[in-house]
């Protein structure tokens, strides 16, 4: 008899009643709990009678069907009790369903396998698997066979049970062992909802989308990361008025940093921190209503603490606010675009409310009572008159004229009442801590660095494949250490016992060290450490191997010596540079855009052959043998670092895109005011101080803070001897290249607002002095006569003119670059040709330096100064050039006709 005549007989063998009520066209009736026992573990007397047909497995309890399961949405989970347990434990298995799970037992392990292996082929066939229609899957065990089973796709079901919110729920997409799992598409008609997006274990987990349909919701949709079925990290929420939220969620609340465009007002935005769905913490606020800004800090949803106001009439106010509204019992300082300021007692509106000081424009101080409007009437209640003061010493030295120079000092009222710079955006840095995953409270940093690399691997290979997994044994392509090849070659990742092997402490020149050997030794006592990021992964080693007390020297990975550690050196340079192309998922397709967020105005200095401040303004070498003469540690890290900055989905571009988002949303567009320059400026040190502490964890190799360092850029506290020092500077060198670049714009800006007035008097200056021909120039600056001859006289051969315009051309660089450094490069090598005058002295080198600024022709050049003396370390010698430059500008200013 056929296998098909077996299926029929049983089939007919049934009860008549009962073959009515189970017939279905094209079913086949393949195994019973009549023929093999199964019942129920918890309820034996009631138990069902189990039919399992070549479509569903059906329950039927007397005369009537209990429950239908289709086979294409069934999963069987085999027990594997312990050794002590019973018989009747090996006999169970699990039938899992998308909405139960049902246990059931057998009479013996022989009925159990019996079962198993009906229910396994029937599902396999069921979602036309090919290795289970050509039957060649009897050739696995039953536990691979419900291993391929265990993930499915393209399966639809509607939910009957469960939870409110989910009756009636139908879901399709990829499921696992009963439950939705990977990418599916959820409609929820009691919720009126619809998801589309990962799950995990049936729920929502992983980037997703939502959108809901309830005119009763204020939610329309939001895009974003899922976890645990609620909206928790980054997304971009929109709501039915039209305003849109991007940022942190927590438990379906904005939670930590968020941006929030308020459409309602025509365009008021809001960046900031939040919590439990209010603002929370420091914020900036946009109000587009009445063209104003707070900076400053916020609770439960509205201003509470220091902050500023600023307008587009050109109004600064600080000072501390409660409920909203700047509160009458504390002071505040408010100042206008006319320098007309006061100090004192400030309440809601610009409310002059009790004794404070008030200056006028025309220098006069009054001290005493006020009451009024701030932009209306004031009231003197009392008060007492002061006239200006002139000064009585104008000889300063040096030292005080640069003093002078520093914005940040130039009026001490400005930044009493504002918030602490560590706690604006702490949310951002928080955030990028967790995405790299480093840990809380200041722990060991080594510790630290190797789960941060751990981490950032794990993510870039989950990121190029979802499907991958990186268990601890998982290989990974570490490039052999080769001279002149990048061979792959395959080395085991280990998770256990990592510790660095530290083989020979090598004297000497402080480059001529060896690579550690990261391969495993002696049954795994010393075991690989390679986990960064594809062939990254030796700039990670590097970043380990100069440590401040042992140079290490040690074989390549391919267990070949080089001859020697110069010849070493050359081959890590060359390997650390090029581990910087690999930072992350899609650092290949960003990685050309890492100057994008540079000025268009500022992209001309890019083949300029100038010397920036990162040494990397020189063309690319030609030859590897070139290259391993140019790189360095220091510029391997700087070259990574600038390309994670550039790369959206490397933690540190994303950290990097929202500082560069913040710093414009506070101090550009309408609410830029040249009164919050302190500000940014004080702002700018602690952005880049608390990004050296995070880029740290990943390089511990760098000095731990700007005032550990010697003359010579050395850390200073790791022992005497000059080889166990690391030629690695602080961050004033490895990030003010890097965050300049994307905030310059916005800072160049505010300085030019702020030095507005002296600059417009400065170029008149120029534009007068620049119709002067060669000879009335030399003649107007006051060259000492006998010099003047050697220029325009009879006997002038040329030479001092063309030192001179080749000193003015040099200069004009200045409007190319972006960075402290090299700005102050720029000046020191413009008065380094100046220097090269014949018989150079005070007297001639003044007149000099006017004569190169009128012919330079720089626009805003007192506020390109400034900024370079509020940010570049210079140094005595560097001062003195400074207050050159500075003298100079202040004679042509005073030169502009009234």
């Amino acid at each position: 008899m056929g296998e098909q005549a077996q299926k029929d007989d049983l089939f007919n063998s049934l009860p008549p009643k009962l073959k009515t009520l189970l017939w279905s066209e094209g079913r086949q009736l393949l195994l019973s709990s009549d023929m093999v026992s199964l019942s129920l573990v918890r309820n034996k007397t009631s138990s069902p009678k189990f039919y399992l047909f070549s479509d569903a497995l059906v329950f039927v309890q007397g005369y009537a069907i209990s429950a239908t399961h289709l086979v294409e949405l069934l999963w069987v989970e085999s027990l594997l009790p312990p050794p002590t347990s019973t018989s009747a434990a090996v006999t169970q298995f699990h039938l899992v369903t998308p909405e139960e799970t049902v246990e059931v037992q057998c009479k013996d392990l022989e009925s159990k396998l019996q079962w198993l292996s009906a229910l396994i082929e029937t599902c396999g066939k069921a979602l036309k698997l090919r290795l289970f229609l050509d039957e060649s899957s009897r050739n696995l065990s039953l536990e691979s066979q419900m291993e391929l089973l265990s993930a499915r796709e393209g399966l639809q079901y509607t939910f009957k049970r469960g939870s409110a919110e989910f009756k009636d729920a139908n879901y399709r997409g990829q499921w696992k062992n009963g439950k939705p799992h990977g990418e599916g598409e959820y409609v929820l008609p009691t919720a009126h909802v619809l998801y589309k997006g990962k799950l995990k274990e049936g729920k929502f987990s992983g980037r997703g989308e939502m959108v809901w349909f309830s005119e009763k919701d204020s939610r329309k949709k939001y895009t974003g990361e899922f976890k645990n079925g609620e909206m928790d990290g980054q997304g971009e929420l929109k709501f039915t008025s039209g305003d849109i939220y991007t940022g942190n969620l927590v438990n379906n609340k904005r939670s930590g940093y968020g941006r929030l465009e308020e459409v309602t007002k025509h365009g008021s935005r809001y960046c900031g921190a939040w919590e439990n769905d209010a603002r929370h913490g420091y914020g900036v606020y946009e109000d587009r209503l009445r063209f104003e800004r707070y900076l400053g800090m916020w609770s439960e949803g509205v201003c509470s603490g220091p902050g500023i106001i600023v307008n587009s009439s050109g109004t600064y106010c600080e000072g501390t606010f409660v409920g909203g509204a700047l509160s009458p019992s504390h002071d505040g300082f408010i100042i206008d675009q006319n320098e007309r300021c006061y100090s004192g007692r400030l309440g809601p509106g610009l409310q002059l409310q009790g004794t404070g000081k008030l200056k006028l424009t025309n220098g006069v101080t009054i001290e005493g009572t006020f009451a009024g409007q701030w932009t209306g009437r004031i009231d003197i209640v009392s008060g007492v008159l002061e006239e200006p003061s002139a000064r009585e010493d104008n000889s300063l030295s040096a030292a005080q004229v640069l003093a002078e120079l520093h914005v940040a000092s130039l009026d001490a009222r400005i930044g009493i009442c504002t918030a602490p710079h560590t706690v604006k955006w702490a949310p951002l840095f928080q955030e990028c801590e967790q995405a790299l995953g480093i840990a809380g409270g200041g722990g060991d940093i080594e510790a630290s660095t190797y789960a941060v690399w751990e981490k950032l691997a794990r993510d870039a290979f989950a990121a190029q494949d979802p499907s991958l997994s990186l268990s601890t044994d998982t290989n990974l392509t570490q490039p052999s250490v080769s001279r002149n090849s990048y061979s792959a070659k395959s080395v085991t990742l280990k998770s256990v016992g990592w510790r660095n092997s530290l083989l020979r402490h090598t004297r000497g020149s402080k480059f001529s060290h060896r690579l550690s050997t990261w391969t495993a030794r002696g049954g795994g006592d010393r075991l690989s450490k390679s986990v960064a990021l594809g062939n990254g992964d030796l700039l990670v080693q590097q970043s380990h191997s100069y440590t401040p007390s042992t140079l290490v020297s040690a074989t390549t990975a391919t267990g070949v010596s080089s001859r020697n550690g110069e010849e070493d050196m050359c081959s890590l340079r060359n390997h650390v540079a090029s581990s910087t192309g690999d930072v992350g998922e899609g650092l290949e397709r960003h990685g050309d855009s890492a100057h994008s967020s540079r000025p268009e105005e500022m992209r001309t200095h890019q083949n300029a052959s100038v010397t920036h401040e990162n040494g990397l303004g020189h063309s690319e070498p030609d030859s590897a043998v070139e290259f391993e003469h140019t790189v360095t540690p220091k510029m391997a890290i700087q070259q990574y670092v600038d390309k994670a900055f550039s790369t959206p989905t490397h933690p540190l571009g994303v950290l990097m895109g929202s500082l560069e988002q913040v710093f414009k949303d506070s101090y550009a567009g309408i609410g830029a005011n040249r009164y919050l320059l302190p500000q940014a400026i004080a702002e700018t040190h602690s952005l880049i101080k608390r990004l050296y502490g995070i880029v740290r964890i990943l390089f511990p190799i760098l000095s731990r803070d700007d005032k550990n360092m010697t003359n010579s850029g050395c850390p200073c506290t790791w022992g005497d001897d000059p080889d166990d020092y690391v030629a690695i500077d602080s961050g004033y060198e490895l990030l003010h290249p890097l965050v300049f670049r994307r905030l310059f714009t916005v800072l160049i800006n505010l300085y030019v607002l702020y030095h507005e007035d002296r600059d417009r008097r400065y170029q008149r200056g120029l534009n007068r002095l620049n119709t002067m021909s060669c000879e009335e120039l030399v003649r107007f600056v006051r060259f000492p006569p006998s010099f003047q001859e050697k220029i325009v006289g009879p006997e002038a051969s040329g030479e001092i003119v063309k030192v001179l315009s080749v000193a003015a051309n040099r200069l004009k660089v200045i409007n190319t670059v972006y960075t402290p450094g090299e700005f102050l490069q720029q000046f020191k090598d413009t008065f380094a040709q100046l220097n090269t005058l014949e018989h150079i002295s005070g007297d001639i080198l003044l007149p000099a330096v006017v004569f190169v600024l009128v012919r330079a022709n720089i626009q805003h050049f007192g506020a390109y100064l400034h900024f370079l003396v509020d940010f570049a370390q210079a140094t005595s010698e560097d001062e003195y050039v400074l207050v050159t430059y500075e003298a100079g500008y202040n004679c042509i200013r005073l030169e502009a006709p009234n």
